[in-house]
């Protein structure tokens, strides 16, 4: 049986009974299936067919393969959690005044993986376990807050500022500390506890008093070859010419003239005289039993700014 075409209907157009016939054929041409459950539909598969799908079954919800949560959600506090074919509320709270308890459990209609926020003091929890008066909430606020000196030129920070440290801030830049000013040679001990971003460890181990730290020092074989032994801030030793005698040349220059050289040699009753000196060299001449004289072992240190 084929599908017809009805008539264009008019204002006061009586049906008859062939118009009646037409729409019970065309009802039969279109092989409609006959409704047979509860939620049955029926659905346009083309032109002039169709067909019944059962979309809510006799549960007055649409039917998961049919699309739907298969729940009655209008008194759902969360989200939707289908879980094994089945529809539950997965509870969450976003407007909690203060933090959840053992007691915010189950049968409260919590879950494993709940979200609970305190807005009063801006944290957030999740659970972890619903046991019954045995609820366990675990706190999941982030925090992005750092740490530093309030100000890394203040060279007045105490050792409890200094335990403050800046978001982003260079860990090895606060360990590499010194005093403000490396080349205040009369900083004191206390001077030194005070730290500066940015300086050099190192520089702070090593910091060098006019008063107190040799500047040159070397230990030399004056007889033969005049070589070093060991040395600091020394470019070479070599024989001055005459019986005694010995050029030593700085490595660094002293300031000027003014400054102190001590000299000895390991045999007895040898002392030691500074002939000449300028700001970049010395020549020692030996004396043993107050006659110029060699020996095999001899030492020089000289103190003085630089």
């Amino acid at each position: 049986m084929a599908f017809t075409d009805p008539d264009v209907e008019v204002a006061g157009y009586v049906v008859t009974k062939d118009d009646w016939n037409i729409l019970v054929n065309n009802w039969k041409a279109s092989e409609l299936a006959a409704f047979t459950t509860d939620g049955d539909m029926f659905i346009a598969t083309g032109a002039n067919a169709g067909k019944r799908l059962n979309v809510m079954g006799s549960l007055d919800v649409f039917l998961h393969e049919a699309g739907g949560l298969e729940a009655d959600v209008s008194s759902y506090d969360g989200f939707v959690l289908i879980d094994g074919g089945a529809s539950a509320n997965w509870k969450m709270s976003f407007t909690e005044v203060d933090a959840p308890d053992a007691n915010d459990d189950t049968t409260d209609g919590w879950k494993v993986g709940s979200i609970w926020v305190d807005v009063t003091n801006d944290k957030a929890y999740i659970c972890l376990d619903i046991t019954d008066t045995a609820a366990v909430w675990t706190e999941i606020t982030v925090t992005t807050a750092g740490h530093t000196v309030a100000s890394h030129s203040d060279t007045t920070a105490t050792g409890a500022e200094l335990e403050t440290v800046t978001d982003g801030s260079d860990a090895s830049a606060l360990h590499n500390h010194t005093t403000a000013n490396l080349n205040d040679t009369t900083a004191t001990g206390a001077n030194l506890n005070t730290l500066t971003d940015g300086s050099d460890a190192e520089a702070l181990h090593i910091h060098l008093s006019a008063s107190s730290t040799p500047k040159v020092w070397v230990q030399w074989e004056q007889s033969g070859a005049h070589g070093i032994a060991a040395s600091y801030n020394m470019t070479s030793v070599t024989d001055g010419g005459a019986v005694g005698d010995t050029d030593h040349l700085w490595d660094t220059d002293f300031a000027g003239n003014d400054y102190c050289i001590v000299a000895a040699a390991v045999t007895a009753k040898t002392v030691a005289i500074v002939t000449q000196s300028t700001t970049g060299a010395t020549t020692l001449t030996m004396f043993i039993s107050n006659a110029a004289a060699t020996d095999e072992i001899s030492h020089l240190a000289a103190f003085g700014a630089q």
